[in-house]
C-alpha cells in the first residue's frame, strides 16, 4: 500500500471548467498575436474544444512542414494535417518521414525537440489549434515563423506578473477575478478521500508548477474551507519536470504575508507548510524521516505524461496515476482494459493505439478520468 499520496493542483486535483478555459486562453493568445502580428481579428472568434478530429493529447507538430501528426504506438503515421487540410501519403514522404526522426524522443522522454513540439495539455493544446487555424486563413505563412511567433505567444500569455506591476488583464487576471467561472468546486468526496488518507497515517502532498498567487486564489476558491488543511505540505512554481531530477538545495518557506523565508532542504516541515520551488527527492527524504522508512512508497497523481507520471516514475520510481479527463476511467494493470467509447486521445478516429496511449499505459499504474472516480478502498487501506 502507499504510505504517501501526492497531487499535481491543475487539472488533477482541481478540474477546470474547459469551455471557459479554453476561451480565456483562447483570448489571451489572439490578444498578443493580433496586436504584434495584425493576424485575422477573427480568430477570437474561434475556439478549441475536445471534440476536435485531430488536435488532441499527444498530436505532434513538425515545426518545419506545419505539419500536425498523430502517431501509433510504433511511431508510425495515423493521420497528418495542415491548416485543417489533410495532408496526403505523397506529400508528406517529401516533409517528415514515416517514421519521424525524433520517434525515440517522443517514446522514451516524451520530450520536444528543434524540429518537433509535443500537445498534451490544455495549456498547450489551443495554441496548436490557433496555429493551424492560422494556416488555414493564410496557408502561404511561412511555418517556421509562425511557430516562432506562437512560441512568443506561450511566453507573454503564461509569463506571471506579480500584481503590483500588472497593466493589462490577461490570462491570470481573468481567472484570478472570478476562480469559480473557470474551476469546479472539490466535490465532498474527494475532500473525504484527503482527509481519510491523513487519517489512516497517510502523508498528502501538492505540488504544482503554478505561481503562488494564482494557485491561492484557486484553491482557496475551489475547497472553500481552509485548504491547507487538506494537506501536510505544499510546493509552488515547482518548475516541473525539473522537480523530479534537480535537486534544489533552498526552497521559500511561505506564508499569507510578505514575509517568507528561505530555508534549506532538511529544514522543510510536515505542519501543513507552503514553500516554493522545492524538489522531490527533498519530498522524498522528508516523508522517510517522518515515517521513520526509506524509500516510502509514494503514489502521484497528476495530468500531463510530461511533467508529472513519466518523470515521477521515471527519476523517482514512484507509482503514478494519470487523469484523463477525456476518458472514462479505466485499471491498467495487466494489460486489461474496461473502457468506454469516449478514448479520443487513447486511440485514433480507426481505433489505433497512439504514442500517447502507449507512453500513458506504459508509466501509469491506473487512468482516471477525475478524482471523483476513484476507488475509495483505495485510499483507507493501511
Amino acid at each position: 500500500t502507499q504510505s504517501t499520496w501526492g497531487f499535481d493542483m491543475d487539472h488533477a486535483l482541481i478540474r477546470y471548467k474547459l469551455e471557459h478555459f479554453f476561451q480565456v486562453v483562447n483570448v489571451s493568445y489572439c490578444k498578443f498575436l493580433t496586436q504584434k502580428y495584425s493576424y485575422p481579428q477573427s480568430l477570437s472568434k474561434v475556439c478549441y474544444d475536445l471534440s476536435h478530429p485531430y488536435i488532441k493529447k499527444g498530436s505532434i507538430l513538425d515545426i518545419k512542414s506545419g505539419i500536425i501528426l498523430n502517431l501509433d504506438q510504433d511511431g508510425n503515421i495515423l493521420d497528418s494535417h495542415r491548416g485543417g487540410m489533410v495532408v496526403s501519403t505523397e506529400k508528406l514522404q517529401m516533409t517528415a518521414a514515416s517514421k519521424p526522426a525524433y520517434f525515440d524522443i517522443v517514446l522514451n522522454h516524451f520530450q520536444h525537440s528543434a524540429n518537433h513540439r509535443l500537445f498534451e495539455t490544455y495549456f498547450d493544446i489551443p495554441i496548436l489549434f490557433l496555429y493551424d487555424e492560422i494556416l488555414r486563413l493564410l496557408p502561404s505563412s511561412d511555418s517556421c515563423v509562425l511557430w516562432a511567433r506562437m512560441y512568443e505567444a506561450i511566453d507573454y500569455v503564461y509569463h506571471y506578473q506579480p500584481l503590483l506591476t500588472r497593466r493589462n488583464a490577461g490570462f491570470y487576471e481573468t481567472i484570478m477575478a472570478d476562480p469559480l467561472h473557470f474551476v469546479y468546486p472539490v466535490t465532498e468526496k474527494v475532500k473525504r478521500m484527503l482527509r481519510n488518507l491523513r487519517e489512516c497515517s497517510k502523508v498528502v502532498f501538492l505540488v504544482t508548477s503554478s505561481e503562488i498567487e494564482m494557485a491561492r486564489a484557486i484553491l482557496q476558491a475551489a475547497f472553500h474551507d481552509d485548504y491547507r488543511d487538506f494537506f501536510d505540505v505544499m510546493f509552488y512554481e515547482a518548475d516541473k519536470p525539473a522537480f523530479f531530477f534537480k535537486e534544489k538545495l533552498q526552497n521559500v518557506l511561505t506564508s499569507d504575508s510578505a514575509n517568507d523565508v528561505v530555508v534549506p532542504n532538511n529544514a522543510i516541515r510536515l505542519k501543513s507548510s507552503q514553500y516554493r520551488y522545492g524538489n522531490a527527492k527533498a519530498i522524498e527524504d522528508l516523508i522517510g524521516n517522518h515515517l521513520k522508512k526509506p524509500n516510502p512508497k509514494i503514489l502521484y497523481i497528476g495530468d500531463s505524461v510530461k511533467s508529472d507520471i513519466l518523470p515521477a516514475v521515471k527519476y523517482m520510481n514512484w507509482n503514478a496515476v494519470c487523469v484523463v479527463e477525456e476518458t472514462c476511467s479505466y485499471f491498467l494493470s495487466n494489460n486489461k482494459e474496461n473502457s468506454c467509447a469516449q478514448t479520443c486521445p487513447f486511440h485514433s478516429r480507426n481505433l489505433d493505439v497512439t504514442i500517447w496511449s502507449r507512453v500513458v499505459k506504459e508509466h501509469s499504474s491506473y487512468v482516471l478520468r477525475n478524482l471523483d472516480s476513484i476507488d475509495t478502498a483505495l485510499c483507507t487501506k493501511v
